[in-house]
């Protein structure tokens, strides 16, 4: 059985989502918890998908096409090792 995204957020630091929350200019007023960050990044997914992509640098748009691609999550190791950091192309 494949993780669901719930599954794959609760396994990233909390630091981390909070700062995917700053970038989607999501944060709540008085999340604290981890399972806030998760609720809040999943209705930002759900909600406001082109929004969310909109804001992404082209590195991370070629990285969420590769795992569409593949079907699959692709790690950023895997991936910066397949096109090697991409050259920078913020």
């Amino acid at each position: 059985m494949k993780p669901t995204l719930d599954q794959h957020l609760m396994n990233l630091n909390g630091d981390v989502l909070k700062g995917w929350l700053r970038r989607m200019d999501a944060m709540e007023k008085g999340s604290t918890r981890k399972e806030q960050f998760v609720r809040a990044i999943e209705a930002q997914l759900t909600g406001n998908l082109p929004g969310v992509i909109a804001r992404l640098s082209l590195e991370e748009k070629c990285w969420l096409a590769e795992c569409a691609h593949q079907g699959r999550f692709v790690s950023a190791r895997e991936f910066q090792a397949k096109y090697q950091r991409m050259h920078s192309l913020d």
